[in-house]
């Protein structure tokens, strides 16, 4: 396959160093840390993972979305240590199942009472915080190694090699970890980079959705292949985003579909309390069409100013991922000029397989698949996909993937393809 992560991440050192990788908000105020200092960060953790676990290790990851996270995750990728980002809705008893098959463990200090006891407290390190005997990233951290371990990793890389896992979306004991493999995360990697989704110079994404998920994982690595800088914010206060929104001021934004509908009910209270024309304006272009609407196009630039001191001026378009997005949703903000795109993929196909894109969307549909995957639709509806992205089994290893002796993936989906190519989900 070859232009694996490491390789990526390797020539965005090279061309990038100095340029903005992310953005952190530590008591208020945005931090900002540049392509080098991911680069060193990671040298230096590698430093510590070589000393203290084995080659080929599996490494948990449990935490909300931070820049160390970031850190332990982009150096298991690069050192040859399989990233295991565990949900952080997992239910105990899942954890505990899938923490036997972890060497050490990354993780915020909030979810230290769910592995106490039961996880040796000599194989944890801590993500946000110090606390009491553990280990904390950050002093981690402060050890400078002698030798640049990512520019010196030599090992032949293979297609077929575990590189991460990516866990099922479900919310139960029932979530499953699919292996995906290196030629799995390659093919992500270059495919959505090679559709040019984002701008390499002008974008900055910002990221409403946990990086356990597939969508947020995707999301997560993406940069490294673009170069574009990324703001990392808070999970859990839609109030507090829109704030941090309009702060950063992103052009792209990925998020949960609930997200869109609470963004959609936010916009409609918002003018519904505002002076008569802007109201009037604002129906108009939330539920006309602007082409052949002489009152929407009048009012157009005066409510698409008022959003966007809401989410920003240099909004480009959002990347909905885990969930259905109703058809409606995508239309209000389609008709705001605010394109919502789609996609379709999943755990077991280390990521996206089909997405809409500015030039190239359907509303309804779940896009046009990447190049290099095959998607066929069976008798009775079902979607079944073939390509380079399928997982190479799962965690525990009893349970075994759906797939048929010629390659073909079995989703639990149901869906359609039109004469275009665009694939639908009916639900």
């Amino acid at each position: 396959m070859g232009d694996y992560f490491i390789h990526h991440f390797l020539e965005r050192k090279r061309a990038s160093a100095s340029q903005p990788a992310f953005r952190n908000k530590v008591d208020n105020e945005w931090i900002s840390y540049t392509w080098g200092d991911i680069y060193d960060r990671c040298n230096r953790l590698i430093c510590f993972l070589n000393g203290t676990v084995k080659s080929g290790s599996y490494i948990g990851i449990l935490g909300k979305n931070s820049l160390n996270w970031i850190i332990t995750d982009y150096s298991c990728l690069l050192s040859d240590r399989v990233s295991v980002p565990f949900h952080i809705w997992m239910d105990r008893e899942s954890l505990l199942h899938h923490l036997s098959f972890v060497s050490l463990l990354f993780i915020d200090s909030g979810f230290l009472p769910f592995v106490k006891g039961e996880f040796p407290d000599d194989k944890i390190v801590t993500l946000d915080r110090k606390v009491e005997d553990y280990r904390f990233l950050d002093e981690v951290l402060c050890q400078v190694p002698k030798d640049d371990f990512i520019e010196k990793y030599e090992r032949e890389i293979r297609d077929d090699e575990v590189t991460t896992v990516l866990f099922t979306s479900g919310n139960s004991g029932s979530c499953a970890g699919s292996l995906v493999s290196q030629g799995g995360l390659a093919f992500e990697m270059n495919a959505l980079k090679n559709m040019m989704i984002y701008d390499s110079s002008t974008d900055e994404q910002m990221i409403f959705m946990p990086f356990s998920q597939t969508l947020g994982r995707l999301a997560e690595i993406l940069p490294v292949a673009y170069g574009f800088p990324t703001a990392i914010v808070n999970l859990v206060d839609a109030q507090k985003l829109a704030s941090d929104m309009k702060e950063v001021q992103p052009t792209v934004m990925v998020a949960y579909p609930d997200y869109f509908i609470y963004l959609k009910n936010a916009f409609e209270q918002i003018f519904e309390t505002a002076p008569l024309y802007k109201k009037v304006g604002f129906e108009a272009l939330a539920h006309l069409k602007l082409e052949n609407n002489k009152l929407a196009k009048k009012f157009k630039e005066l409510i698409k100013n008022t959003i966007k001191t809401h989410i920003g001026k240099n909004l480009r378009f959002f990347i909905c991922g885990g969930g259905n997005l109703d058809k409606s949703i995508i239309e209000f903000f389609e008709n705001l000029k605010i394109p919502v795109l789609t996609g379709y993929g999943m755990a077991e196909t280390s990521g996206a397989t089909h997405l809409n894109t500015l030039e190239k969307r359907k509303i309804g549909s779940v896009g046009l698949p990447l190049n290099g995957i095959e998607t066929r639709i069976d008798e009775d509806g079902t979607i079944y996909l073939r390509g380079p992205n399928l997982l190479k089994g799962y965690l525990n290893g009893t349970r075994k993937p759906s797939v048929t002796p010629d390659g073909w993936l079995k989703t639990d989906d149901r869906g359609e393809i039109d004469t275009e190519g665009f694939l639908y989900i009916k639900t």
